[in-house]
């Protein structure tokens, strides 16, 4: 058999796969960035030499008003990640993330005639969203190692790229041609990091345990942003806070290539169904924190923008802490008890099946990122 550590081992198709996800997500981000960049225009004053025949004062919303559209896709979330997780865990995982995209692609489409009012604004948003085995959740309620990496994954919810367009405009007075690519930039950088962050995790664990590789990629990523972050709070010069902010950023891909692996590292039984409860976290997490940066930037300073920046360099800080006490990246002993029990009653039943089952069990158990 093929080694599959090899790259020539991995089928056409399964590469092809690999881009066509990376595609999706990569839309799914740009249709999200473009909603934030258009309500930063709709806020700005008329102008006057525009020949559009729909005026911008019609449609121009209120801080609060931003607020809301921002946060309104995550009602739609809300649900769909944990139900999400439970369907991946019994089907296709790839049929649920087609159906999904298709329905985020639908939502985005419609976008445009959408965002002419408020009300049909919020709907689009909210749509944008929707986009038999025991489960021991008690056990994965009262885990450490579970709140763990949902903290990890909680702190980039922190760090919304939606609201990078209202920073650089409302703190600096950036031009809107500009506003895009200043929030463009750190994303990019944290799409091409990510991966790198995956493989350097890879590396890490052929010298030293996991659970030692997992903390220090995911503390020292969180420190870094803290520190980036700290720093764009209190420059006054649009060029450093987009330099910083790009850079902690690209630090967030340490912490992301750390959270994407981490549940299948502590339970690969349940891996979906921790990712389900972990977005279920974070989607409540994105729904309330742009209400409350829109409140606390009411009159849309640069001091009030200082102040939401040293929360969320607090938050990465404390996440830093958190991931470096209680993390781990090891399969955790309620997981591998009921592994140990799933496999006495496959090793009963392939006494009387062909030995194929075999290959199903040992995929089920593969990690995500091969060590």
């Amino acid at each position: 058999m093929a080694d599959i550590n090899s790259t020539d081992a991995i089928p056409t198709s399964c590469k092809l796969l690999c881009v066509l996800l990376f595609c999706g997500i990569l839309f799914q981000y740009a249709g999200r960035t473009s909603v934030s960049v258009v309500l930063v225009d709709l806020q700005m004053p008329p102008d006057n030499n525009t020949n559009t025949s729909v005026s911008k004062s019609q449609i121009q919303y209120s801080q609060f008003q931003v607020g809301a559209i921002l946060s309104s896709v995550y009602i739609g979330l809300l649900p769909s990640s944990f139900i999400g997780g439970y369907l991946a865990y019994r089907y296709s995982a790839m049929r649920i993330f087609l159906a999904s995209i298709s329905a985020s692609s639908i939502a985005h489409c419609v976008a445009p005639f959408m965002f002419g009012r408020f009300e049909t604004a919020i709907t689009q948003r909210v749509v944008a969203g929707l986009a038999e085995k025991s489960i021991p959740f008690c056990h994965i309620f009262t885990s450490t190692a579970v709140w763990a990496y949902v903290l990890i994954q909680v702190a980039a919810y922190i760090f919304e790229p939606n609201i990078l367009p209202l920073y650089f405009e409302q703190s600096f007075g950036v031009k809107i041609q500009l506003v895009g690519v200043l929030a463009g930039i750190p994303i990019l950088i944290f799409g091409a990091l990510e991966p790198l962050f995956a493989l350097l995790g890879n590396i890490l664990c052929k010298f030293v345990s996991t659970t030692v590789a997992r903390k220090a990629m995911a503390v020292t990523g969180c420190l870094c942003v803290s520190g980036c972050l700290f720093v764009a709070a209190f420059t006054s010069n649009s060029l450093v806070a987009g330099c910083f902010v790009a850079v902690g950023f690209g630090s967030s891909a340490a912490r992301a290539a750390v959270a994407d692996a981490n549940p299948f590292d502590i339970a690969p039984q349940y891996a979906s169904v921790l990712t389900g409860f972990s977005r279920v976290v974070c989607r409540v997490v994105g729904l309330t924190f742009p209400l409350l940066v829109t409140a606390l930037t009411k009159n849309k300073s640069r001091q009030e923008w200082s102040r939401v920046l040293l929360i969320k360099a607090s938050v990465f800080a404390a996440t830093a802490v958190f991931y470096g006490v209680f993390g781990s990246g090891e399969e955790q002993s309620w997981a591998v008890a009921v592994s140990q029990d799933q496999n006495e009653v496959i090793e009963v039943d392939e006494s009387q099946r062909d030995g194929s089952k075999n290959d199903k069990v040992n995929d089920e158990k593969r990690p995500l990122v091969i060590k």
